[in-house]
């Protein structure tokens, strides 16, 4: 019977505690290509400006305005009865006459690639309150003739409107313009008999057209405002009187100026 007999070995804990350390660090050092693929360190951003979108004006739109006019109506009756109103009445703050008017407007534009805007546009105004002679856009003359002595003519807008188209250019929120086309007024004539107050008051529509230049600005979503200079010829017109000044003929209707604020419906719609 064959015996094999094995030699032990004993180390003491300094060595086990040197071996341990050896260990562990070897293992570390073999984990830490795969710790470092595993964590990702995190980077800093860089700042980015914020994206500002250009207004995009196309789009229906519907607005109020306010507004001043002023100009002259040049009136005529035969046989050489002929004189000129000035339609710039004085303001009142009292009463809150003087050549202001006020309305509406419904439009439709549409902006090409390159900025261009086409649009379209229908509008209607009224007239302030009317100073104690009844006018508030309009004017008076006083005149005299054999036939009815005495007497004045005066004239007065009720209500007027366009239909007009415009174009223009929009760097960014601005819309720079011209603007023209169609205008009417619907007007009220009153003839007085001084001695004895004796009054025809008949009415009449003036048709002419309307152009001008105006600019815009975006200065919130769907909100702009602009101011426009508008002129506005009208043609003759003719109407028949009751008592002895036979007709009158108004040629030379005001040119406007406007100051419009407005909330478009779109473009956003």
């Amino acid at each position: 019977m064959r015996c094999r007999v094995q030699r032990f070995t004993i180390i003491g804990r300094a060595a086990i505690a040197t071996l341990a350390r050896v260990t562990s660090t070897a293992a570390f050092l073999a984990a830490a290509p795969a710790m470092a693929a595993d964590v990702s360190m995190p980077g800093k951003a860089s700042w980015q400006p914020p994206v500002v979108q250009a207004y995009d004006w196309t789009g229906l739109y519907v607005r109020a305005h306010l507004g001043y006019a002023w100009g002259h109506s040049n009136w005529r009756a035969p046989p050489d009865r002929a004189s000129s109103l000035d339609l710039d009445q004085s303001s009142d703050i009292f009463n809150g006459s003087g050549s202001y008017f006020g309305g509406l407007q419904i439009g439709y534009d549409y902006m090409l690639a390159n900025r261009v805007v086409l649009g379209v546009q229908v509008d209607t105004s009224f007239p302030g309150f009317p100073n104690l002679d009844g006018l508030s856009i309009g004017g008076m003359s006083i005149f005299s003739t054999p036939a009815i002595g005495l007497a004045s003519y005066s004239e007065t807008v009720l209500h007027s409107g366009t239909v007009r188209g415009r174009i223009g250019y929009a760097p960014d929120n601005w819309l720079f313009y011209a603007t023209g086309g169609f205008a009417w007024t619907y007007d009220q004539l009153t003839l007085t008999q001084l001695a004895d107050g004796t009054t025809d008051a008949p009415f009449l529509w003036r048709l002419g057209w309307v152009a001008g230049l105006g600019v815009e600005w975006a200065f919130a979503p769907n909100w702009t405002a602009n101011v426009e200079y508008l002129f506005t010829r009208y043609g003759n017109s003719s109407v028949l009187c009751l008592f002895p000044v036979a007709t009158t003929a108004c040629t030379v209707y005001p040119p406007l100026t406007a100051l419009r604020i407005h909330w478009g419906i779109s473009p956003t719609v």
